[in-house]
């Protein structure tokens, strides 16, 4: 038997290398001496090879997108906070990151921007904002500030929990539909006479934050924020109006939620459609309607979405993503991802 190597090294190469010098080690003898880990066969001066990558120890991290919990600045009684641009500027997030590197909240946050012009990343996609521009960002979605300096916001960031206690029991579902961007856009550009009014509301909020907390400070808060969303929720429903879409509202949002739920594991329509005891040439009609796209193509672009969470906020392999995304073979998930997404899931991954 030969001598082993007198260092060890690990990848592939080093395996192929093995094979040549030592070619009468056995395969096992190679992975005793070599850290190997996922294999397959080659064939080198007659004896068959195990031939892998670095194990996963010895491998860089693949980057992953932090997710940020609700942490207090200031010391309140309560789950909540506003913060201007100079604080979301300064700010460093879990991994050492900036707010200019996508992540993602556990909680709601609205973006009210009084002066500037820019983009915000929500989900991968770009969206312009303007003085009097309104964004909504709901907790999980992978988000991220651009690098302007000069806007003038405020960042409102609350719970769910906080959310509740502003809400009555009625209200509630209307505050969570402001986040559904099936239904509404993202960003709500004010006229000025709804600017003037809401910045109001948001100054007299960030004045009550910062002052010394005393008795009713919270209730206060919450009865500022109540009207802040049920401001927003009359100029959206003012504009759902005027489209024929608002007839199956609730029903989009109802399919939403069981798409949320189910979205890793369900992808036909009719799972959908018998769920909500309704038949298959409704729910298709609808979820059309509103977003003009046929239903599975609509199911398939939300699972592409959460894909790409999962391909960043994770450091699971590609291959068990593609399990947990319902995919029995991983050469399917990567046809179906690169299908949607324009990309192989490796270098999406690569490229954040």
């Amino acid at each position: 038997m030969g001598g082993a190597p007198s260092r060890r090294i690990s990848g592939r190469e080093s395996a192929w290398e093995a094979g040549k010098k030592f070619p009468k080690w056995s395969a096992k003898r190679i992975l005793d001496e070599y850290p190997l880990n996922l294999f397959v066969i080659g064939r080198q001066a007659s004896v068959f090879l195990l031939i892998s990558s670095i194990q996963p120890s010895l491998m860089e991290k693949k980057p992953m997108i932090p997710e940020v919990k609700f942490i207090r600045r200031v010391q309140r009684s309560f789950e909540f906070e506003i913060i201007g641009n100079r604080e979301i500027m300064q700010s460093i997030l879990p991994g050492n990151r900036t707010p200019f590197q996508p992540h993602r909240l556990d909680f709601f946050g609205i973006l009210f921007i009084r002066e500037g012009t820019g983009v915000h990343y929500i989900d991968f996609q770009e969206f312009k904002y303007q003085p009097g521009s309104v964004i909504f960002i709901a907790p999980g979605q992978v988000h991220a500030f651009d690098k302007n300096e000069d806007r003038d916001t405020c960042f409102m960031l609350f719970t769910r929990r906080f959310l509740e206690q502003v809400s009555l029991q009625s209200e509630l579902f209307r505050y969570l539909q402001l986040y559904e961007h099936g239904l509404y856009h993202p960003v709500l550009n004010l006229d000025p006479p709804h600017f003037n009014s809401l910045s109001s509301l948001v100054k007299r909020m960030k004045e009550e934050y910062y002052a010394p907390e005393d008795y009713a400070t919270s209730e206060i808060i919450q009865s500022i924020l109540r009207v802040f969303l049920l401001t927003v929720d009359r100029i959206r429903q003012r504009d759902l109006t005027k489209m024929p879409r608002n007839r199956h509202r609730t029903e989009f949002l109802k399919f939403r939620e069981l798409l949320k739920e189910h979205i890793l594991r369900e992808r036909q329509v009719g799972f959908y459609a018998d769920a909500m005891h309704i038949s298959y040439k409704k729910l298709n009609a609808l979820i059309k309607e509103i977003t003009n796209t046929p239903a599975k193509a609509y199911i398939n672009e939300q699972l592409t979405l959460e894909i790409k969470r999962l391909l960043l906020h994770t450091d699971l392999s590609i291959k068990e993503i593609a399990y947990r995304a319902g995919f029995d073979q991983p050469t399917n998930f990567v046809k179906f991802f690169k299908r949607y997404a324009g990309q192989t899931p490796a270098r999406f991954r690569k490229t954040f």
